[in-house]
């Protein structure tokens, strides 16, 4: 049940509940509920803290929750410097090795270049690897909920 958020859905994330869409919304609510759990670390740890006192407030709470889980830099800098050897259409060895470290098998991006490489069997062996995207209209669909609910992970 882990999944991973790139820097670039934070800002949907963490805005003033009345703007966020559904998607947003209820993916907070399954964290906040623990039925699914984050993990973060290394440099898209870095990333999300840069700056944004609302994420850094709510993850200190998530961990407390057992919501949330921070994966030592040390252990996804060692999967990073492998992936750095191989041909990546994203600039996201971190958020890669952060997947394989953890075993997340779900993202929430809208990179369509580290959703390629998340996808991609010889980067990141193993199970099926889905994408979580906020639609245009942001709606929770059936196919959203799923994905939720079938997020595994090894942490």
């Amino acid at each position: 049940m882990c999944v991973i958020f790139d820097a670039n859905v934070a800002g949907l994330l963490f805005i003033d509940s009345k703007k966020r869409s559904d998607a947003a919304t209820n993916f907070l609510e399954y964290l906040d509920k623990r039925e699914i759990k984050l993990v973060v670390g290394g440099k898209l740890l870095e990333e999300l803290t840069t700056g944004s006192t609302k994420f850094k407030e709510w993850l200190n709470g998530a961990v407390q929750r057992e919501s949330a889980s921070i994966i030592p830099a040390d252990k996804i800098e060692k999967e990073q410097k492998l992936l750095e050897g191989e041909k990546l259409k994203s600039d996201d060895p971190h958020v890669l090795a952060l997947a394989i470290v953890s075993g997340a098998s779900l993202l929430y991006t809208h990179d369509e270049n580290l959703i390629a490489d998340f996808k991609n069997r010889v980067l990141i062996p193993g199970r099926n690897r889905t994408v979580y995207k906020s639609d245009r209209n942001g709606k929770f669909t059936q196919a959203k909920r799923r994905q939720l609910k079938e997020a595994y992970c090894r942490v």
